[in-house]
C-alpha cells in the first residue's frame, strides 16, 4: 500500500514528520473536514492532547478509527434513536406489548413459545409473509423484538432442505 510522508509545524515551533497510507491520510482529512479544520490543526491538537504518548502514529490511527466509527455506526444509531423509530438493526424491530400482541395475532406462529427463563421465543411469518422471529421479554414494561428473516419463505424451506 502506497505511503504518504507529510511533515507538521508544531506549536512550540518544532517540527514532526509523519508517515501514513493514503487511506489513513484520506481518514484524517476528512474527520479534520467535519470539524471545519485542516488535517494540520487536527494533528495539532491530537498531539497536543497525548503529551505523553510513545507512539503518536498509534494515537493518530486510533482517533482515526474512533472518529470514522462515531460518524458511521454511531451516528446511524443515534438517528434512529433521535427519529424515535425503534429500528435496532435493519430488519429488527422493537415493539411495546400491544404491537407484539398485535403481530401474533395476524402473523401465523409455526413454533413457539419456547421459553428461555427471561424471554420467550417465537418463530413464524408475520401479516406479509415474511419469516420471522419474535423474542418476548419477560421482564415488566420491558419491550419486545421482531426480527425479520431476510429470506422468502421457499428459500427458507431450500436452505432447510440443504441441510437435512
Amino acid at each position: 500500500m502506497e505511503a504518504q510522508t507529510r511533515t507538521l509545524d508544531l506549536r512550540d515551533g518544532k517540527r514532526t514528520t509523519l508517515r501514513f497510507d493514503v487511506p489513513t491520510w484520506r481518514a484524517v482529512e476528512t474527520l479534520a473536514e467535519g470539524e471545519g479544520i485542516r488535517w494540520t490543526e487536527w494533528v495539532r491538537r491530537l498531539i497536543a492532547a497525548n503529551p505523553d504518548a510513545e507512539n503518536m502514529h498509534a494515537v493518530i490511527r486510533a482517533a482515526t478509527v474512533e472518529g470514522l466509527l462515531a460518524e458511521s455506526v454511531f451516528a446511524q444509531r443515534a438517528d434512529q434513536v433521535r427519529s424515535g423509530g425503534a429500528v435496532l438493526l435493519e430488519g429488527c424491530n422493537m415493539l411495546d406489548d400491544a404491537a407484539l400482541a398485535d403481530q401474533l395475532a395476524h402473523g401465523k406462529v409455526e413454533g413457539g413459545p419456547v421459553d428461555m427463563l427471561g424471554f420467550q421465543l417465537f418463530v413464524g411469518t408475520d401479516s406479509n409473509e415474511q419469516p420471522v422471529i419474535w423474542v418476548k421479554n419477560g421482564l415488566r414494561d420491558g419491550l419486545h423484538l421482531a426480527i425479520a428473516i431476510p429470506f422468502s419463505r421457499e428459500e427458507v424451506e431450500a436452505k432447510r432442505g440443504a441441510f437435512a
